[in-house]
């Protein structure tokens, strides 16, 4: 996994150069954070590029039960789920690792999607970690 330090403008001492030179990476995103829904706003701004719509390389149970559970390991029972790709700099990805409650709700793990130009990429992606409580057993596509 990539080490990562989370630099804010706001934070004592950055300079504009630090800033700038922000780690960036690449999450994949099935629910709320989607375009059209409810956190999108989070993906919003200069700092995130949208890279393309996708599915994941593995087939996963996504439930959903008010919202939207990715259960964390492959599954035969589940989807190549749809998804949409961001790169992000570091303030994006520690709000979002924020909202998700990571590492204690969800916590982020890798995984290869397949784009719809058919270029595949790396990923982080957020599973909840109680798989029990959240499996309804009614597994989507997407959200």
């Amino acid at each position: 996994m990539s080490e990562y330090k989370f630099l804010y403008w706001d934070d004592a001492g950055d300079t504009q150069s630090e800033v700038d030179n922000q780690a960036v990476d690449t999450i994949a995103v099935y629910g709320t954070l989607k375009r059209g829904h409810g956190n999108h706003g989070f993906l919003s701004g200069s700092s995130v590029k949208f890279l393309g719509n996708g599915v994941t390389e593995k087939k996963y149970r996504l439930c959903i039960s008010s919202l939207p559970y990715l259960l964390e390991g492959e599954s035969n029972s589940g989807y190549n789920v749809k998804v949409e790709v961001y790169k992000v700099d570091s303030r994006t990805f520690r709000k979002i690792d924020m909202l998700e409650g990571h590492p204690h709700f969800y916590k982020r793990e890798k995984t290869t999607v397949r784009l719809s130009n058919n270029n595949f990429v790396d990923c982080w992606i957020y599973f909840v970690k109680d798989v029990n409580a959240y499996d309804n057993m009614v597994y989507h596509e997407e959200y």
